[in-house]
């Protein structure tokens, strides 16, 4: 029985414990509409020791109510009668799940502790939960990355102990419906992918708050934090990167974010081209700029931007240029400056052997057309060589 207290607080009591109080005469309590007053002359031996009461949620179950309906005929109403006497029975349900629920402790406070205000009154629905796939395999451990829309942490296997990288994009930053269709866009794209210089997707994994992408670990380490390569190393790695882009052109995707941060190296100089966040497919002309400003070709950049996949062959160059001489081959105190320099300022190589500076030269053509595919400087002098 819900009780309307001096407190104005919401009580849930049984009616014997109503008759005992002594203030009790004061009180009315409402059974099925009908008021009854406690009379004190009333004989206690006569009363009934215990009331069996179904207990109810008016309050909670008037909010849950649909809006009125036009009137219906007598059979309409028999039939609603009969819908009715089953609703009257669903609080009584509710009540014994309450009680299981895990957060009871938290509704039966709010029940009891909050003023009683129909307008501000929770709703309370009931459904059973789906079984979500969860995480419960893995270890979480600490994070290895973070960027503007997700974080990545390591995880372990429980069982056979292999270790993978887990993206995890909270919901709560995928309110923009762009953001959440580039999401979709990664994860489709990832799918498409088989490649061992390419991280490789092996799950994903959504929960209430999360979208989790399982991916195959491939270290810690990104080229950024490398420094004092060889020239042999440095070779061996640029070969990988045109190898995994080669495959991806293929297959007609663009990366939009080729850069150090982005390729993950091992102790044996094994790479992985990680974080397809910019990625797709490109059939044609994209007119839309993407990516970091350093790495950006020119005809990615505003106002007018027009690229194909052509552009990673220009982010690749920059790669190049950072790991051998520890610098960008183009840099500014603005963004507007760095644009300006991008599109037009000569290339300065330094000193280095003729097939490195035709590599450099090939990918950091400001012409597109004369700009070399990642097949075609496969086979330059300096790269053929490792195929």
């Amino acid at each position: 029985m819900w009780q309307l207290t001096n407190d104005s607080y919401l009580k849930f009591t049984t009616l014997p414990e109503i008759l005992k109080r002594p203030d009790a005469k004061t009180k009315q309590i409402s059974i099925d509409n009908k008021i009854i007053q406690e009379d004190q002359t009333e004989n206690t031996e006569t009363r009934p020791k215990k009331v069996h009461m179904k207990p109810r949620l008016p309050v909670l179950s008037n909010l849950l109510l649909k809006p009125k309906q036009a009137p219906t005929s007598p059979r309409q109403n028999k039939e609603e009668n009969k819908v009715i006497k089953k609703q009257r029975m669903e609080p009584v349900k509710s009540v014994v799940q309450i009680r299981s629920n895990s957060n009871a402790p938290q509704m039966v406070k709010k029940l009891t502790s909050e003023k009683l205000d129909i307008k501000e009154a929770p709703l309370i629905e009931i459904k059973p939960q789906k079984k979500l796939v969860t995480l419960d395999e893995y270890e979480i451990q600490e994070v290895i990355g973070q960027g503007s829309y997700a974080v990545v942490r390591k995880g372990v296997h429980k069982v056979h102990g292999e270790i993978v990288a887990i993206k995890v994009y909270s919901k709560e930053r995928l309110y923009d419906p762009q953001r959440a269709r580039a999401v979709a866009k990664e994860i489709q794209i990832l799918r498409q992918c088989n490649h061992k210089n390419i991280i490789r997707l092996i799950k994903v994994v959504e929960s209430n708050k999360n979208i989790n992408l399982i991916m195959e670990y491939g270290g810690d380490q990104s080229l950024k934090k490398v420094k004092n390569l060889s020239e042999f190393e440095i070779q061996l790695v640029f070969f990988q990167l045109l190898k995994a882009v080669s495959y991806l052109h293929n297959k007609k995707i663009v990366h939009r974010d080729i850069k150090l941060d982005n390729i993950l190296i091992n102790a044996k100089k094994e790479i992985k081209l990680i974080d397809f966040g910019f990625a797709t497919e490109v059939d044609g002309y994209i007119n839309t700029t993407y990516g970091t400003p350093s790495y950006m070709s020119p005809e990615m950049l505003p106002p007018n931007p027009r690229y194909n996949e052509i552009t990673d062959i220009w982010s690749c160059g920059v790669v190049l240029y950072a790991l051998l001489f520890n610098k960008f081959p183009f840099s500014g105190h603005t963004e507007k400056e760095l644009q300006m320099k991008i599109k037009k300022q000569d290339l300065h190589i330094q000193s280095a052997d003729e097939e490195i500076v035709e590599v450099l030269t090939s990918c950091l053509e400001r012409d597109v057309d004369k700009r070399k595919t990642a097949d075609q400087l496969l086979k330059t002098l300096w790269l053929i060589c490792l195929d």
